[in-house]
């Protein structure tokens, strides 16, 4: 809630706690990554993605709700990612977009940009359960 809020202070700490904890470890790694996308914290958000996904290649099956990311900040945040995601050239910064992509229903974009990620070095397990969860 804290996170659909865009009270960034608590969806931190709740995620953290959640890591922490041991609780669904992997989809609370993926959840603080987009809270630091969001606040402009890429480096460590795409970091976090990347090692949530490397957890939990699965992770491409369960869908992260669209409504935490608000319309608006999920096409602002997509836009962004995606920006950077061609700058950078990086497995990681495409997975991002790919998550993204996801969560706003856009399948087809969503496995062009692990295509992406794949050509630049996304680790092949997380591919693969991409490719799983999307189709090829």
């Amino acid at each position: 809630r804290a996170h659909e809020a865009g009270d960034w202070h608590t969806a931190i700490r709740v995620y953290e706690e959640s890591i922490s904890y041991q609780r669904d470890v992997a989809a609370a790694r993926r959840g603080l990554a987009l809270v630091y996308l969001e606040t402009d914290q890429r480096s460590d958000g795409l970091r976090l993605l990347e090692r949530a996904y490397e957890l939990e290649p699965t992770l491409a099956v369960r869908v992260f709700d669209d409504r935490i990311l608000a319309c608006q900040r999920l096409g602002r945040v997509l836009e962004d990612a995606q920006r950077n995601a061609d700058r950078q050239r990086t497995g990681r910064a495409y997975l991002a977009v790919a998550v993204l992509r996801q969560a706003a229903g856009d399948r087809h974009g969503a496995r062009h940009s692990i295509g992406e990620a794949a050509r630049f070095g996304l680790n092949s397990r997380v591919v693969d359960a991409w490719y799983r969860a999307l189709g090829r």
